[in-house]
C-alpha cells in the first residue's frame, strides 16, 4: 500500500511538471513584420509575430516562462524593457564567418534591453545571441534593483552592461560574450557597477569564458570601493584602446585561466594580493598577475 501510494504521489508530480512545462509557449519577434498579427511574416490571431520586443512582453498572451526568437533583420530592433521572466533568443553574431548558422547571415541587433523590476518582474530570464548596439553609445544591457537570477549568454555587447543599482541583486552570469567596447563608449568599464556607493554590487555574478575589448573595473570612485565577483574565469582581455591602461580591477574568489593581451596593461586583482589568482597567462614577460601558481 505505501509502495502504490508513493508511485501515485510520483505520477501526480510528473503529471504536474508536464502540465507546467506544456504551458511555457515559443513567439517569434520579427521586426519586419506588417499586420496586426505580423501576417507578411507567417503571424495569425492564435500566433501572432510580433514586431518588437516590448510587443511581446505587453501582450496578454505571453506568460513568464515563455521563449522569444528574435530574428535576425537589417533594421536595429528598439529599445525593450522586460517586466516577464523570458528567454530571449537571436541567432548569434560573427555571421559572416559562420554561414551555417544563419539563413540570411543578419543578427539581432536590440538598441537596448533592461530587465525591469516592473511586476511581475523580470527575474529569471535570459539572454542570448543577440547583438546589443545602443545608438546612444552607454549600456547596451541594463538590469534593475532586485531583479535576481539573470544569464547573459553568447551575446555581442557594443559598450557595457550597467549594473547601477544592485544592491539587492544576486546570481547574475555573464557567459561567454563578446563585449566591442567600441571608441567613445560612455562607461570606462564594460561591466558598470554603482559608482555612488548607494546601491553596492550583485552578490554571486559569474563573469566566464568572455573574450573583452574593454577594461573590467568594479570600482566605485565615489566611495573609493572595490566590488566582488564570485567568479572571473577562462576570460580573454584585449584592452589596446584605454587611455589609463588600467584593465582589470576587482575583488574575486576565483581568478583563474584568463588572458591579458596587452603587455602595458595594469591589473589590481584582491587590492593588489593577488590571493585566488591562478594559472593566468600574461602579455609582459614578468607577469601581470604575480608569478605564483604558474
Amino acid at each position: 500500500m505505501k509502495t502504490t501510494a508513493h508511485l501515485l504521489i510520483a505520477t501526480i508530480i510528473i503529471a504536474a511538471l508536464s502540465i507546467q512545462q506544456a504551458s511555457a509557449n515559443i513567439w517569434r519577434v520579427n521586426n519586419n513584420a506588417t499586420g496586426t498579427n505580423g501576417e507578411s511574416q507567417g503571424g495569425t490571431a492564435a500566433y501572432p509575430v510580433f514586431k518588437q520586443l516590448n510587443d511581446a512582453d505587453n501582450s496578454p498572451k505571453v506568460h513568464a516562462g515563455d521563449t522569444l526568437y528574435v530574428e535576425g533583420s537589417g533594421t536595429v530592433y528598439d529599445a525593450a524593457t522586460i517586466t516577464k521572466q523570458l528567454t530571449i533568443i537571436g541567432p548569434g553574431y560573427f555571421l559572416g564567418e559562420n554561414p551555417e548558422t544563419s539563413n540570411n547571415g543578419m543578427t539581432a541587433n536590440i538598441d537596448q534591453i533592461e530587465f525591469s523590476n516592473t511586476s511581475p518582474g523580470s527575474g529569471g530570464s535570459q539572454l542570448i545571441g543577440v547583438e546589443l548596439s545602443n545608438n546612444s553609445g552607454s549600456s547596451g544591457i541594463s538590469i534593475d534593483e532586485y531583479v535576481n537570477d539573470i544569464l547573459i549568454e553568447r551575446c555581442i555587447i557594443d559598450y557595457s552592461i550597467n549594473l547601477s543599482e544592485a544592491t539587492h541583486n544576486s546570481d547574475i552570469r555573464i557567459i561567454g560574450n563578446f563585449f566591442a567596447h567600441k571608441i567613445g563608449a560612455y562607461y570606462s568599464s564594460i561591466i558598470y557597477p554603482d559608482n555612488s556607493g548607494a546601491f553596492g554590487f550583485p552578490a554571486n555574478f559569474i563573469f566566464n569564458n568572455n573574450i573583452s575589448k574593454g577594461p573590467l573595473i568594479l570600482f566605485s570612485n565615489y566611495y573609493n570601493r572595490i566590488y566582488t565577483a564570485s567568479e572571473c574565469n577562462n576570460n580573454v582581455f584585449d584592452c589596446s584602446t584605454t587611455s589609463n591602461k588600467l584593465a582589470i580591477k576587482l575583488y574575486t574568489n576565483s581568478f583563474r585561466n584568463n588572458i591579458l593581451t596587452n603587455p602595458n596593461d595594469t591589473v589590481s586583482i584582491n587590492n593588489g594580493s593577488y590571493t585566488n589568482v591562478d594559472y593566468n597567462i600574461s602579455a609582459f614577460q614578468t607577469g601581470q598577475f604575480g608569478t605564483s601558481k604558474n
